[in-house]
């Protein structure tokens, strides 16, 4: 798939829908839980999660890690490097499972291979109670330097969603809150909140 080459572009690249299959099954009881198997319930709906992205002034998005030290070196792990940094769905709580996103290698995109991004991961924390679904997906970009991660930062508005760079590591956090009858509501569940203090946390310890 072909696209100009800026970083309007890549933006646009950004608002695909996730390539994750998540799907939504209705327990007995009629409560609500998420799941990476289909097979796990008789009624497994595939349930997409979609980006609604915007292109921002230059003003109009702070950099979330302004006058913060940076590390002394920018991250060079690999993806499987990357998944190190997602904290594990217990330390949200009881309830909260994990579906894994599909891996992907950027480097096989032009286009975004020259927007400077070298790797990425994501994680999707579900937690079901009753009648009501939770979703908190927590992604990781990894740019080739923390310019072209700033530049990343500066150009998008994500509404509802948290974003923090560090270095050349640019961290998502968005969640939807899904209620049988209801239209599904944007918004990060409390429990998430802790989600991108600790992966930085997880990166902070591995560089002592």
């Amino acid at each position: 798939m072909r696209r100009a080459v800026c970083l309007a572009a890549w933006v646009l690249l950004l608002a695909q829908p996730l390539r994750a299959e998540i799907y939504r099954c209705v327990q007995p009881d009629g409560s609500v839980r998420f799941t990476g198997d289909p097979s796990a319930c008789s009624n497994a709906e595939r349930h997409v999660l979609e980006r609604a992205l915007q292109r921002a002034a230059p003003a109009a998005q702070a950099d979330a890690s302004a006058g913060a030290a940076e590390p002394a070196a920018p991250w060079r792990g690999s993806h499987t490097d990357l998944l190190g940094l997602f904290p594990v769905a217990a330390s949200l709580g009881a309830g909260w499972e994990i579906v894994e996103e599909a891996a992907s290698d950027p480097l096989t995109d032009p286009d975004l291979r020259k927007q400077g991004v070298r790797t990425t991961a994501a994680r999707h924390y579900t937690r079901g109670h009753g009648r009501v679904a939770q979703v908190c997906t927590l992604e990781i970009w990894a740019f080739e330097d923390s310019e072209a991660a700033a530049r990343a930062q500066t150009a998008l508005v994500l509404p509802d969603w948290r974003l923090q760079r560090e270095a050349n590591l640019l961290l998502t956090l968005r969640g939807v809150t899904l209620d049988l009858g209801r239209a599904p509501r944007n918004g990060i569940a409390s429990e998430c909140d802790p989600l991108i203090p600790s992966a930085l946390a997880r990166w902070a310890a591995r560089r002592r």
